[in-house]
Order: C-alpha cells, then sequence, then structure tokens
C-alpha cells in the first residue's frame, strides 16, 4: 500500500514538472510573439512613403487686392494679375529639402486645379511635388465645407499631412501637422520657422527614431516654444 501511494506521488510530481516546464515554455513563446507583435506595429508606425501638403494658410497666402504689397514676403500675381500669392517664409528651402528625402509629395488642396498649377509652378521650381489633388478629389458636407480624404488620392497608408485644418476624414486627422495659419498681414510670420521644425519631426520618423503619432504629440507640445 506503501508502495502505492509512493509511486501514485512520483506520477503527480512528474505530471506537474511537465506541465509546468510545458506552460512556462508556451507563455515564453506567446511572450515573445506579443514583443514581436509589438515591434513590428511600431517599426510600422515609424514607415512614412507620402508626405501631402495643403497649400492655402500652409505654404502661400492669396488675396484678391494685387496693389497690396508686403516688404516681409516673396509675392507674385497669378491668374491673369487677378490675385497675389504671398509665400510663407521658408516654403521654398522646405520643398528642396523634402525633395532629397525617400518620400513621395503630394499637394492636396480645396482650390481648383488650375490655381493650384499656377501657384506651384512658382513655388516649386525643384518639383518636389509630383502630383496635385484639387477641389474634384475633395467632398462637400451639407454645410458646404469641402473635406479631404486620402483615399481619393490614391494607394499609400504611410502618410504625414500638413495641414492649418483638420477635415480629413476619420482617423485620418491623426496624422495631421495641424501648422499654425500663415497670414500675409501678420508681420510675426517674417520669422516663421514652423515648416523646418515639422520637418525635423519627418526626419525623425523617417530614421525610425519616433513613430508618427508620437511625432504629432511632440510637435503640439513644443510648437509654441520652437515656432
Amino acid at each position: 500500500m506503501l508502495s502505492l501511494l509512493c509511486n501514485l506521488f512520483k506520477c503527480m510530481f512528474l505530471y506537474n514538472l511537465l506541465g509546468c516546464a510545458y506552460g512556462a515554455n508556451t507563455f515564453e513563446k506567446q511572450n515573445i510573439n506579443i514583443k514581436t507583435i509589438f515591434r513590428n506595429t511600431r517599426l510600422d508606425d515609424c514607415k512614412v512613403d507620402t508626405i501631402v501638403l495643403d497649400l492655402d494658410k500652409t505654404l502661400v497666402d492669396t488675396t484678391r487686392n494685387t496693389m497690396y504689397n508686403s516688404k516681409n514676403y516673396d509675392s507674385f500675381c497669378i491668374l491673369n494679375n487677378t490675385h497675389k500669392c504671398f509665400i510663407r517664409p521658408g516654403a521654398r528651402d522646405f520643398l528642396k529639402i523634402l525633395k532629397k528625402m525617400p518620400v513621395k509629395v503630394h499637394l492636396y488642396t480645396a482650390g481648383h486645379l488650375d490655381y493650384a498649377v499656377e501657384i506651384i509652378r512658382y513655388l516649386d521650381p525643384h518639383i518636389c511635388i509630383t502630383k496635385i489633388y484639387s477641389r474634384r478629389h475633395c467632398i462637400q458636407n451639407i454645410y458646404g465645407e469641402y473635406l479631404k480624404s486620402i483615399k481619393y488620392i490614391g494607394n499609400t497608408n504611410k502618410f504625414l499631412i500638413i495641414d492649418d485644418k483638420k477635415i480629413y476624414e476619420k482617423d485620418e486627422n491623426q496624422y495631421v501637422f495641424k501648422i499654425t495659419p500663415f497670414s500675409y498681414k501678420n508681420p510675426k510670420f517674417y520669422k516663421d520657422k514652423e515648416l523646418f521644425y515639422i520637418l525635423r519631426m519627418i526626419q525623425n520618423v523617417i530614421k525610425g527614431r519616433i513613430t508618427r503619432k508620437d511625432a504629432i504629440k511632440k510637435y503640439k507640445i513644443d510648437k509654441k516654444f520652437y515656432c
């Protein structure tokens, strides 16, 4: 009887030992999978293949008052001299540097195509912007506002947006660098460096130093100190 009990306890001990080992093994495998998923998700969010730029109040500001002059900003007339366009400080250099990065650059405006093309011809002589999307790629809501959506401009899911408004669909707005609207009437914009701060954020995302979402958060916090 005693011998039988001893054998029974041995069997139970071995069963528990093997069970614990198997459980630990399984947990380790699951733990590795979780880490792998987390790492891949983070790396995935560090990838950027497209930069989407707004036009009005982001890169330029336009008026119908062609007689208005400003010593602070570079300007030019468009649309048969019916409008005058003022360039945001640093916009040309911003595009020139962006052209050297391993990303596609698209312009997305709620304005008309001919208006955008004429401005970009003057603003972007180095041809950083490869595609222009205009009002016909927007949807109009019941209030008459033109809303944008990445799905209307091609197959991309690794994007960052620079816009003075958050007028994109659903979760696309979480990837918008909401830049301070540029105004040619405001002399304080003469020393504006916001585009270059955003440029540093984009570089950090491309190099894998920070995720897209974290770059947006950091930009929101830091812009009042650096821009």
